[in-house]
C-alpha cells in the first residue's frame, strides 16, 4: 500500500486524520488488548500527532501471539518495531503491514480516498473499504455498485442499459477507455432492485480493484481538471499584477 494512504506507516511515523500532514511523528502511545469473543482479541492503539496535538484510534486485527498491553512517552525508537522498556514489540507479526489490519480508525481519515472527489462518491468507496476489513462483502459489494450508479447519474449517462450508460461516458472521457472498459464487465449496478438470488458480492480482491479503478476514473475527472484550473487562474493573476505594476511605473515615468 501506498504509504501516503496509510494511516500508521510505521512505529514513529502516521497519516494524521485531523491535520493532514502525511509522514508525521506521534508519541503517547497507548496500546490496549480487548476480548471481542472468547476466541478472539482485538488491540486498541491511540496516538497523538507530534504536528497537532490531537490524538487518534486504531482498532486492530490479527495480533500476534506474544502481544500484549504497553504505554510510552515520546516516540518509539525504532521506525521498524515498537520498543518499550528496552525490548522490541509487535502488534502483529508484521508490523511493515500493520495498517492492513486496522479495521476502524477514529476519526476517519479522509486522505484514504482523494479529498477532492465529490464527497458522494467518496464517501462510498470509504465505506466500501471499511466492509472489506470487516469482511463484509456483500456490503463493500452494494458500496462499489452504488459508487458506480451514483457516478453515472452525476455524468448524466446516456442509454437504456448498463453497457450503453458506460459507451455514452467514454465519448466524454476518451483518456479514461480502458478504466471504463473494466466497468462494463460489473453487472446488475442500474437495476432498479437487486434481489436476494441475484446479488452476487465480489471477493475482497476484486472490490480493491474495484475501488483503486473508480478512484482514479474520479480524481481524472474531479480533482486534476479543478487543480488545472486553481493553477491557471494562479499563473494569469500573477501575471497580470505584474503587468499591472509595469504599466503604473510606466505611466509614472
Amino acid at each position: 500500500m501506498d504509504n501516503s494512504k496509510k494511516r500508521i506507516i510505521n512505529a514513529q511515523q502516521h497519516n494524521c486524520a485531523h491535520c493532514g500532514t502525511k509522514g508525521a511523528n506521534y508519541g503517547d502511545a497507548i496500546f490496549i488488548i480487548i476480548d471481542e469473543s472468547p476466541k478472539k482479541q482485538l488491540g486498541v492503539l491511540r496516538i497523538k500527532c507530534s504536528c497537532c496535538g490531537q490524538t487518534s484510534t486504531h482498532i486492530i486485527k490479527n495480533l500476534c501471539q506474544g502481544c500484549r498491553d504497553f504505554f510510552y512517552r515520546g516516540s518509539s525508537e525504532y521506525q521498524s518495531n515498537f520498543y518499550v522498556n528496552g525490548t522490541y514489540f509487535y502488534i502483529t507479526d508484521d508490523v511493515k503491514n500493520l495498517d492492513e489490519n486496522i479495521i476502524m480508525s477514529i476519526p476517519t481519515p479522509t486522505f484514504v480516498i482523494d479529498s477532492g472527489i465529490p464527497s458522494k462518491l467518496r464517501n462510498l468507496l470509504i465505506e466500501a473499504g471499511k466492509c472489506v476489513k470487516e469482511n463484509a462483502l456483500t456490503g463493500a459489494s452494494a458500496c462499489v455498485r452504488k459508487a458506480i450508479y451514483e457516478f453515472l447519474l452525476m455524468e448524466k449517462a446516456e442509454g437504456r442499459n448498463y453497457d450503453e450508460k458506460i459507451k455514452s461516458i467514454k465519448s466524454k472521457w476518451h483518456h479514461l477507455e480502458e478504466y471504463l472498459d473494466v466497468l462494463r464487465g460489473i453487472k446488475g449496478v442500474v437495476s432498479d432492485q437487486v434481489h436476494e438470488d441475484s446479488f452476487e458480492a465480489f471477493t475482497s480482491e476484486q472490490i480493491k480493484s474495484y475501488v483503486d479503478i473508480l478512484e482514479e476514473i474520479f480524481r481524472e475527472i474531479y480533482v486534476i481538471p479543478q487543480k488545472r484550473q486553481e493553477r491557471k487562474t494562479a499563473i494569469f493573476e500573477a501575471f497580470n499584477a505584474t503587468k499591472k505594476d509595469k504599466e503604473a511605473k510606466q505611466d509614472a515615468d
